[in-house]
């Protein structure tokens, strides 16, 4: 139980969901990001057809983490974008039958530039769906 235990803790850890985050990794909340924003999208059952996986979400964490051109990032919950798109239309989420939005992280870059080049980059990415930046940016 103990080994399964710190298995799990391991695996959150590594998915951004520890207390030993790194600096510039904060906590997403329910207000809408900053104007000028990169959003990484995963891999979802319903367009892909599977989920990305944990280890596919800790390696774009991990590229997050080693890249300069991001200032801050955070990784969103399928739980929390659908509470953030309940916030903005209720109607719709009443009537969803499931929660069909993706995880996703959310990035602040550095520049404007660096939003173009951060969207190159991930867009490749193992378990990545959709790439997309602010018009802002």
């Amino acid at each position: 139980m103990r080994r399964a235990a710190t298995a799990g803790l391991l695996a959150a850890v590594a998915a951004g969901c520890g207390d030993n985050a790194h600096p510039r990794e904060v906590r997403a909340t329910l207000a809408s990001p900053q104007p000028c924003h990169v959003d990484v999208f995963f891999a979802t059952r319903m367009v892909a057809g599977r989920e990305a996986t944990r280890a596919e979400i800790a390696r774009v964490r991990t590229r997050l983490v080693a890249n300069s051109k991001v200032k801050t990032f955070a990784f969103v919950s399928k739980k929390l974008a659908f509470r953030r798109m309940a916030k903005t239309y209720p109607e719709f989420a009443q009537s969803a039958p499931g929660n069909p939005l993706p995880a996703s992280y959310e990035i602040v870059p550095r520049s404007a530039g660096d939003a173009t080049a951060l969207k190159a980059e991930l867009r490749g990415a193992r378990g990545v769906e959709h790439v997309s930046s602010a018009r802002s940016c």
